[in-house]
């Protein structure tokens, strides 16, 4: 289903250590457990018409029907904190050797634009979160490798 002026939000649940790693050391069920819990805090944060899917791995995509460029870099910021806030707990109660957080790219429907180029440049602005640091959300432009400036870290 193709929405009218839908943001994507392409999310990456993201550790410090990548998940081979995590999976490796501390079991699937440790991660597993952390992609479960975001999938918690985004299902209570979306609305009833917003779309959340699993893209692979531990990468996510939600779509925001009606929404702005801008709502959707708040609403990303919400949801980065929270998920960081909640894990914070799960870090501490479990002692995992590595910090949770949560990256995530912004990309804003084009009139000329599908489906899988609103997702490529939010995949695009994903990975530049990650570039900057990791645990911020970036809004793509309007051309692949785009990234506005100013979108970053409360």
């Amino acid at each position: 289903m193709l929405y009218k002026d839908v943001p994507a939000l392409a999310t990456s649940a993201e550790r410090t250590a990548p998940v081979k790693q995590i999976n490796d050391r501390l079991g699937h069920a440790v991660g597993d457990d952390i992609l479960c819990r975001f999938v918690a805090v985004v299902e209570r944060m979306l609305r009833v018409e917003d779309v959340l899917c699993r893209f692979g791995g531990e990468e996510f995509v939600a779509l925001l029907p009606g929404t702005s460029a801008a709502q959707a870099l708040a609403a990303g910021e919400r949801l980065r904190i929270a998920y960081v806030d909640e894990s914070a707990a799960t870090q501490t109660a479990k002692q995992l050797p590595f910090a949770i957080s949560v990256s995530i790219g912004i990309g804003e429907l084009r009139e000329d634009e599908d489906i899988d180029g609103l997702i490529r440049r939010a995949d695009a602005a994903l990975y530049e979160a990650k570039v900057r640091g990791r645990n911020r959300c970036e809004l793509a432009g309007d051309t692949l490798g785009e990234i506005v400036d100013g979108a970053a870290t409360v």
